[in-house]
């Protein structure tokens, strides 16, 4: 019987590996630190030369991303990692962290209010130089909400606006709307499992999508491969 790769036991008898997982863990942990305070450089030192970075306000090179958050000031977000999960092919890892983040204040028509956002980070990592280094980064977005800071606020929603966006990032999508900047939403991956799968093995009339084209990136993290140890006999199926 096949197993997704998530159904494989821990093993932790190898003192090397465990090894390994720790300092992925502390380097994942320590880039959200430095892209939280402000330390870019440091942030910088955590990825490859020519790592890439797909999240809702951005696509593109790692050092470019650094670069724009640095521009704009750090951007005001806040990372709350929860739990991370690291898988090891010898030099290379992927990781999946949990995580809250707490974007900047709002403000609507005079009401204040926080916007909270449950994701998934998902990282693909290679050891380089006897250092490990973030070589692609995305997300998974779960689901999030506008929270007014005062409880019993009035706060007035344009509802019919933030409806017409996808369930798991609607809040995020409105914010960014009325800031002047727009989520591609053909690009951004919600927490539906089934919706991925589908994507993933029903192109439609014979060609990808772009939609469809960025799951089957973000396969390579959801399903892995053949070639990850201990995980010869990972597979799923269309539902």
């Amino acid at each position: 019987m096949t197993k997704d790769f998530h159904e494989v036991v821990l093993d932790q008898t190898d003192d090397a590996e465990v090894m390994d997982r720790l300092k992925i863990r502390e380097l994942l942990e320590y880039e959200r630190y430095t892209r939280d305070n402000g330390y870019f450089d440091q942030e910088g030192a955590c990825y490859s030369d020519d790592a890439t970075i797909h999240v809702s306000w951005f696509s593109g090179a790692a050092k470019d991303y650094i670069a724009k958050t640095k521009a704009a000031g750090g951007g005001g977000s806040k990372h709350k990692m929860n739990s991370t999960m690291i898988w090891l092919n010898g030099d290379k890892a992927i990781a999946e962290m949990s995580v809250t983040m707490l974007s900047p204040r709002q403000e609507i028509d005079g009401n204040e209010f926080d916007l909270v956002s449950y994701v998934r980070i998902f990282s693909e990592l290679q050891k380089i130089n006897g250092q490990w280094k973030i070589v692609y980064g995305d997300c998974i977005y779960e689901r999030d909400s506008l929270v007014p800071t005062l409880p019993g606020s009035n706060l007035k929603l344009d509802n019919d606006k933030i409806n017409q966006y996808r369930e798991s990032y609607k809040c995020l999508c409105y914010v960014l709307s009325r800031s002047g900047q727009k989520a591609d939403q053909a690009s951004l991956v919600m927490t539906n499992q089934k919706r991925l799968k589908n994507c993933m093995l029903r192109p439609v009339n014979g060609s990808l999508t772009k939609y469809q084209k960025e799951v089957r990136q973000l396969a390579y993290f959801f399903f892995l491969n053949s070639s990850f140890k201990n995980l010869s006999k990972v597979a799923y199926s269309p539902d």
